[in-house]
Order: C-alpha cells, then sequence, then structure tokens
C-alpha cells in the first residue's frame, strides 16, 4: 500500500475505491484478475489509465516539492488509489511541484466540476499562448483568466485589435484608450512604400529628393521620444518637404499631391490624427490603473497598426526594466506582429519593429517580471523562437494540418491521443500544459 502518499491518475470512467496496476504479460493479468475476483466475491471493470505522479501529503523538509513524476514503473499488484474530491490541492500546483504562488481559476477540469489554475507567477515572467482556430474559445479563456486576477499589484496591458476585451471586460472607460485611424510611418522605409503606392516616383537620386528624404528622416523615428509626431502630424509634415526652397516646381507637385491622394485613399484623419495617437500612447504609460485596453480597431493600416503596438511594446519594456513592476501583455493576433519568415501582412523578410520587441520581451522579459501572452489562430505563422519562450500554452481546437504541426512540439509521445482530438474539439475545450499547470490538462470554459 502507498503510504503516506497517493498516485493522481486521469479521470475514469467507472467508480472504485482502488486500481490493480498490470504487468504487460497478458497471461500474468488474467492470473491476477481471477485472483482478484476470487477473493473479493465482486465484479471487476479494466480501463487503461495513466499515472501522472505522486503527492507527498507528509512531505520532509529535505524533498523539493510535493508533488513528483514517477519515474519508475509501479510493481504488479500494488494498489493506487484513484484522487478524491478532498485532494483536489493538485491543481493549485505548478509543473515544479510547489503550490502556486498566485493560482488563478479559469475552467473546470472536463467532464467533471473540478476547478482548475494557472500560477499567475510561472505566466508573468515565462509567458504563455493561446492557440485555437477563431470561435473556439481563445477570447473568452482571456476573459475569465483576468477577471479572476485578484492581485491589485500588477499592470495587464492588452491589444484588442477587434474591440472584443472592450465590450466584455468590466472596466471604467478611462482604462479604454481608442485610437484614432491613422497612418502611421516610423522609418523611411514606410514613407518610401506610402509614396510607391500612391505612384509617386520619388527615390532619392537627385539634390532635391534627398533633401525630402533627409526632411522625412528628421521627423519619421522608431522611438516615442524622438518621433516628429510629439510636434507634427504626417500632413504638416509633408506640407513642410515641399516647401524645400530649391525644390523644382514639378517636385513640389508631386509631393502636394501625395496629401491629396493619401486623403483619398485613406482619409484626412489619417494623415492628421497622429499627434492624438501620441497623447493615447504616453497617457497608457502614466495610467494607475490596472488594466489598459489598446482599442486598435479603427486603424484600417496593418503597417500602421503594427507600428504603433511596436512603439507602445518598447515603450512597455523601458518601463519594466526601470520599476520592474510586475506587468503582463495581452497580444491579440500575434502572427501578425511576430510573424515567421515569410507569414503575416507586412512585407515578407522585414524585422518590424513589433517583432523586434515581442522576441525581445519573450526572451528578456522575465528578468524585468514581464510576461507576454500570444493569441493567435493561426501558430503556424507566428515566429517559431517566440513560440518557443511561450513556456505555457493553451490549445484549443485546430484543423489546419500546418497549425497542427506547429503544436505538435508540446505533446509527449503518451498524449498522441489527446493531439489527435484537437480537430475535434467543441467550443470551449482546450488542452492545457506547461509550467503554470501541474501537468497537461483537457479543461472545459464556460462560455458565453
Amino acid at each position: 500500500m502507498l503510504n503516506p502518499s497517493f498516485f493522481i491518475t486521469q479521470q475514469l470512467n467507472y467508480q472504485s475505491d482502488k486500481i490493480i496496476p498490470l504487468s504487460d504479460e497478458e497471461k500474468w493479468n488474467l492470473s491476477a484478475i481471477y485472483s482478484f475476483l476470487s477473493e473479493n466475491n465482486q465484479n471487476i471493470k479494466i480501463a487503461d489509465i495513466e499515472i501522472f505522479g505522486k503527492i507527498n501529503k507528509t512531505p520532509s523538509p529535505k524533498e523539493e516539492s510535493i508533488f513528483n513524476q514517477n519515474l519508475t514503473p509501479i510493481p504488479p499488484t500494488t494498489f493506487i488509489y484513484p484522487m478524491e474530491e478532498k485532494d483536489n490541492l493538485i491543481f493549485k500546483i505548478n509543473h515544479a511541484g510547489y503550490i502556486m504562488g498566485s493560482p488563478i481559476k479559469f475552467g473546470k477540469l472536463l467532464t467533471t466540476d473540478i476547478d482548475i489554475y494557472l500560477d499567475l507567477d510561472k505566466i508573468v515572467p515565462m509567458h504563455m499562448a493561446v492557440l485555437g482556430t477563431t470561435g473556439s474559445g481563445k477570447t473568452t479563456f482571456i476573459r475569465r483568466f483576468l477577471e479572476n486576477i485578484n492581485e491589485e499589484r500588477i499592470k495587464i496591458y492588452i491589444f484588442d485589435i477587434y474591440q472584443e476585451y472592450s465590450k466584455v471586460l468590466n472596466v471604467d472607460n478611462k482604462n479604454i484608450l481608442a485610437f484614432k485611424d491613422s497612418l502611421f510611418p516610423i522609418d523611411i522605409g514606410d514613407i518610401k512604400e506610402l509614396l510607391k503606392n500612391s505612384g509617386i516616383d520619388l527615390q532619392e537620386r537627385s539634390r532635391e529628393e534627398k533633401a525630402i528624404f533627409n526632411l522625412f528622416r528628421k521627423y519619421i523615428k522608431p522611438d516615442l521620444d524622438l518621433i516628429g509626431f510629439n510636434q507634427k502630424n504626417l500632413k504638416e509634415i509633408i506640407e513642410e518637404a515641399s516647401t524645400i526652397r530649391f525644390l523644382e516646381r514639378d517636385i513640389k507637385e508631386q509631393i502636394l499631391d501625395f496629401i491629396s491622394i493619401l486623403i483619398k485613399d485613406y482619409s484626412e484623419e489619417a494623415i492628421t490624427s497622429q499627434k492624438e495617437n501620441i497623447e493615447l500612447i504616453r497617457k497608457s504609460l502614466d495610467a494607475t490603473e490596472k488594466f489598459i485596453i489598446y482599442d486598435l480597431k479603427n486603424i484600417n493600416n496593418i503597417e500602421s497598426r503594427i507600428n504603433i503596438v511596436g512603439l507602445i511594446l518598447k515603450e512597455i519594456f523601458r518601463k519594466a526594466q526601470l520599476t520592474k513592476e510586475k506587468s503582463l501583455i495581452i497580444l491579440e493576433e500575434a502572427h501578425n506582429f511576430a510573424p515567421e519568415k515569410g507569414f503575416g501582412e507586412i512585407q515578407t523578410g522585414r524585422e518590424n519593429l513589433a517583432f523586434i520587441m515581442a522576441k525581445k520581451i519573450a526572451t528578456e522579459g522575465r528578468k524585468f517580471n514581464l510576461g507576454l501572452v500570444a493569441i493567435t489562430q493561426r501558430p503556424a505563422n507566428i515566429n517559431k523562437y517566440v513560440l518557443s519562450q511561450l513556456n505555457t500554452q493553451v490549445i484549443f481546437k485546430l484543423i489546419n494540418k500546418n497549425d497542427l504541426d506547429a503544436v505538435s512540439i508540446f505533446f509527449e509521445s503518451n498524449k498522441e491521443d489527446i493531439f489527435n482530438l484537437l480537430p475535434f474539439l467543441k467550443p470551449g475545450s482546450c488542452f492545457i500544459t506547461g509550467l503554470a499547470v501541474p501537468f497537461g490538462i483537457l479543461a472545459k470554459i464556460k462560455l458565453g
């Protein structure tokens, strides 16, 4: 009899007060079963179980944790007792075997009414991925997770691409920063792309063209303090370029045409709202509220959205370096901001500022108490290096073969049956594994 420890097993579909592990020898198994029936005069039911590990109910000071993985085979004829309701403390233990520092309830163990938890203290420094098809339950999972964070001394920055969190989280309007539609170039490549798309042929060949691009470089920089949008909007910067005194008339006309084309292709607001959006970013960095929601729905140009997110991530990282204040970033549509090469909506091969900062936060954030939660419906399209740094994984329904291949690294050989279930998971059902849970868990999230 195993005492004072007991073993944790997968939930079985029958009621029993003990389990007899059997060997690989078929004749031995039959003999053991008949012997058990003869001695106990009762029916026996057979099921496959998986031993997750062992809880030390009375751990000694020398033991590292109260939950240990079982590394040696359990001898046949050993009685194993399934976990009982009173023993559900296992779900408040993290992967290291210690009691969670900040347990966050987010759902139930699948097919049961048992509450399960994530350890916030393992997510903030070690990051988390939330993966699954559209409608599988990712946003609802994040909502449940955020609603149950009771810790006050934490800053949570939410990048809300489709105005989902603004509607469902119970936060004051002052926590929601709604950005205006804006073209937001932060390097000369962005300006050249806008000129090209507008049909304006300016390429730094002549003295006049070089002077124009030098002026753009004066204002367009990938830094919140240095970027010229602190003083002027994009329209004013382009107008200033048209006033360079030695410009020939045809070049001056092209620059003024550039303004007209941008207004037609985008809007007047898109070239005049930069200063207001800069002020929103600064306001968010000084805010004392627990939740800050960046509502980016109105920014239609994908490159501009990525640039704004990159600037904000850069400032959050700088702030974390200075204060080491516990902070968490919730990044929706992470495959657009940190794309795998050849994917994403920004031009292939370019490391945008959001990508650079996402990699930096994923790699170095733990040193400054800064965590990243990356959410995507296309795990195949998110940068593999960034994905590898997200040490807790919440995986909902996935269908696409490339996406399934991308998450297969999170499934050990004994979890192949669960991996094969991913295309068939119902909305709200997911598999959770990694450092913030004791072991791989099938979970159910309350929808609605």
